[in-house]
């Protein structure tokens, strides 16, 4: 008997003596030719057991499929109407077991659980492999069925918020050029903040992003997040490590966007509800897979442009790979993207980055602005009005909560003679565990009006004491 869906423990636990014993797992990926003429890829997973006594107590076997990224799983049950007769099958082999009806998704990586029936009240007996599925062959006519969306003033297009650093002019331009390119060809809805930078101006960059998040929370919206060097070095900047400061950051008008999102989004990807939201990318050619930071590791990471077809599927909400059917976009995959001329300017400005950055290895390194001292006078000048005799005193606060994780947070106090303001500013927030969050909220005060501050709420933290502290002061000119 064959059953598929929720894999329940109920009924399935025997002593540990009365279990059959561990199964002897191989798994590999085949390519079958299905119904419609198509090719899809499949896992092919075999097991045999040993020829011992503990096989008169084999009643089934449950077999676990995990894709990894997204905890995603399939869990299949093979249920024996009757004993096996013998230790040996007819032929005087082992008695051995396939499935091949999972379909998979190239690239993705699964992990496949294995686990003989009844199972054992202490211990396990389950089988665990590892399996990274291969690239598929390019899709042509006679193995994928061409998908062609359609916009109308009905249809309201996908809408998408692009989060990045900008870590050079060149790259800058990548991100024009793909956002141009997204619009032409796939009718997307492009948010950037620098196409926007007057409005952020406006209203200033944290209250532009809070714009931005509530808007997402409430549609069906996406966030698309590109990683480089300069986000990986912003991030580990956020956990504690040396501040950084980027030329074209000075140089943009709305500075720095992508340290206050992080902020922002990080509490997302606490809670597996939200990872749906989110798609992480990189361009290979001029970026790599360890410019990702750690928290995304959870949600699926795609290589631009490879996998730009992927992740517009992943836009659109639809899936590209469908038992019995492989769809494809003609005009937005790796071969073909650059035939339409926005498509054309996104591949002509990868390839100047990327001969920009064989010529000059270290060119990371000489975008790097020195930090030392200047910066936090200029946060604070820019932050403060100056018609104020302040004395200020920062008390940096590490939060630790069952050796998981770290958050630094700057605690700033104001007074002078006659007014007290007393607020928090976080250079970092990071969740530790499902029972903390962290909400931005408006402080409150006494004394004369000044602009508006972002205070810290830390709940389901324990409390802490002071790690480290230093005096600043400001005093008006």
């Amino acid at each position: 008997m064959f059953s598929r869906g929720n894999c329940s423990d109920e009924g399935w636990v025997v002593r540990r003596i009365d279990a059959p014993g561990l199964p002897i797992v191989t798994a590999n990926v085949v390519a079958k030719r299905i119904d419609s003429g198509q090719f899809a890829l499949f896992l092919n997973i075999t097991w045999s057991q040993l020829p011992d006594g503990s096989i008169f107590t084999l009643k089934g076997t449950e077999v676990l499929v995990v894709e990894m990224s997204t905890n995603h799983s399939v869990c299949v049950r093979y249920i024996f109407r009757d004993k096996l007769p013998g230790t040996s099958n007819p032929n005087l082999g082992r008695w051995t077991f396939s499935l091949d009806r999972i379909v998979v998704i190239p690239n993705f990586k699964y992990q496949v659980f294995v686990t003989n029936l009844p199972k054992p009240d202490k211990g396990s007996y389950t089988t665990v492999t590892n399996i990274t599925v291969p690239e598929a062959p390019s899709s042509d006519s006679s193995t994928c069925a061409k998908v062609k969306p359609e916009w109308n003033p009905v249809h309201e297009p996908k809408r998408v918020i692009v989060i990045y650093s900008l870590d050079h002019p060149l790259y800058k331009e990548i991100i024009l050029k793909l956002c141009a390119f997204m619009r032409a060809k796939c009718g997307t809805d492009v948010t950037l903040d620098l196409l926007d930078s007057a409005w952020v101006s406006t209203i200033g960059r944290i209250q532009w992003l809070d714009m931005q998040r509530e808007r997402i929370s409430k549609s069906s919206d996406k966030v698309l997040i590109l990683c480089s060097p300069g986000v990986h070095a912003k991030w580990k900047a956020m956990c504690g490590e040396h501040k950084v400061r980027l030329k074209e950051d000075e140089r943009s008008s709305i500075g720095d966007m992508l340290t206050p999102a992080l902020s922002l989004i990080i509490p997302d990807f606490v809670h597996a509800s939200s990872f749906h939201k989110y798609m992480v990318a990189y361009f290979d050619d001029v970026c790599s897979e360890d410019d990702i930071p750690a928290p995304f590791n959870v949600v699926v990471k795609y290589k631009l442009m490879k996998h730009f077809e992927e992740l517009y599927f992943r836009i659109l909400g639809m899936e590209k790979h469908e038992p019995g059917r492989i769809k494809c976009i003609e005009g937005i995959r790796e071969s073909d993207y650059f035939n339409c001329p926005s498509g054309r300017g996104l591949q002509d400005a990868i390839e100047a980055f990327k001969n920009y950055q064989l010529k000059n290895p270290n060119w990371f390194e000489m975008e790097l602005l020195d930090t030392d001292g200047e910066e936090e006078e200029t946060i604070f000048k820019s932050t403060f009005p100056m018609d104020v005799n302040y004395s200020c005193v920062t008390e940096c606060y590490q939060l630790i909560e069952e050796q998981k994780a770290h958050t630094f947070v700057n605690r700033i106090k104001y007074h002078n003679d006659e007014n007290v303001l007393k607020s928090s500013m976080a250079e970092t927030a990071i969740i530790l565990s499902e029972n903390s969050s962290v909400l931005t909220t408006d402080v409150h005060y006494s004394g004369p009006v000044l602009s508006t501050l972002t205070a810290i709420d830390m709940k389901g933290l324990k409390a802490t004491k002071p790690v480290a502290q230093r005096d600043l002061c400001l005093q008006a000119l």
